[in-house]
């Protein structure tokens, strides 16, 4: 049987490609909000536009320094975003350049059972196309975590699992992730996140997260966990929203945040930060 032709070979992934994008317009696919690179728990509002900047410096290591990724979502409605992003940017050519579109849907659960748990089910599935021929031409990246305030206290935490393709990961490979965020002030977050394994994503990354308006800062370090000293580094992201949101749902308490690291303190400690600083005290958040 005679083997396709290059150009065959081309037209072939291009048609993969068209269909892809054809199939994102008709159902739900992954987008990636995320907290660094773990999926958050928070949708891009309806009708709005988001992109974000990451950038990853190695210090320590000697031929791929600097790494970024780059991350644009759409507010599909209000229970899902679509997304295009661009992983494996290097200085060392990019040998793992890919392409990514899909969807991530979130749903509130048991609001009514546990109101003060906030509790939250995310799933999505996201499928990477190499732009480089040294990685397979199409692979995949699928998660699913649940979320969930901690009572009483300012801590979220997210738990869950995700699998992923060579040509995203570096390695076929399935993960356990977990996140947490907790409010400092208005507009400033502790925020970190853990992938499993050894792989291109695998590691922990405390941070911080500054939001106002519609601008939002990222700055962490990620300590990999093969520890490795050179594979460590700092992570920095800057995101912008914008368009106008479409949502006629009005978001019940605690669902209204527009990324990771956006929910203000709670009300009590909010306002005794503020007295310790010798600012008025306020009502309730949003």
């Amino acid at each position: 049987m005679p083997r396709p032709s290059n150009r065959s070979r081309r037209l072939g992934l291009r048609g993969v490609l068209v269909g892809a994008c054809a199939l994102l317009g008709v159902v739900p696919a992954e987008a990636q909000q995320t907290i660094v690179n773990v999926p958050s728990d928070v949708l891009t509002p309806k009708g709005k536009h988001f992109l974000m900047h990451e950038t990853q410096f190695l210090p320590r290591k000697s031929g791929r320094e600097f790494g970024s990724t780059n991350f644009y979502t759409y507010g599909m409605s209000d229970r899902t975003e679509l997304a295009a992003t661009i992983y494996n940017i290097d200085n060392a050519g990019s040998p793992e350049l890919a392409l990514g579109l899909g969807f991530k849907s979130v749903y509130p659960v048991l609001r009514e059972r546990l109101p003060e748990w906030k509790p939250k089910v995310t799933i999505g599935s996201l499928t990477p196309f190499s732009l480089q021929p040294q990685s397979q031409a199409v692979g995949f990246f699928t998660f699913g975590h649940v979320s969930f305030d901690i009572p009483r206290t300012d801590f979220r935490l997210l738990a869950g699992a995700a699998g992923g393709s060579r040509n995203l990961f570096g390695e076929d490979a399935a993960s356990f992730l977990g996140g947490l965020e907790f409010p400092i002030t208005d507009h400033l977050s502790f925020t970190g996140e853990w992938f499993s394994g050894n792989h291109n994503f695998g590691g922990l990354i405390p941070g911080f997260t500054y939001h106002r308006d519609n601008l939002i800062l990222v700055a962490g370090y990620k300590v990999t966990n093969d520890g490795e000293p050179r594979n460590h580094g700092f992570v920095f992201e800057v995101g912008w929203f914008f368009g106008k949101s479409t949502s006629k749902r009005e978001p019940s308490p605690g669902e209204d945040e527009a990324h990771y690291g956006d929910r203000k303190p709670n009300p009590e400690r909010r306002n005794a930060l503020r007295a310790l600083r010798g600012l008025p005290t306020r009502g309730a958040p949003r």
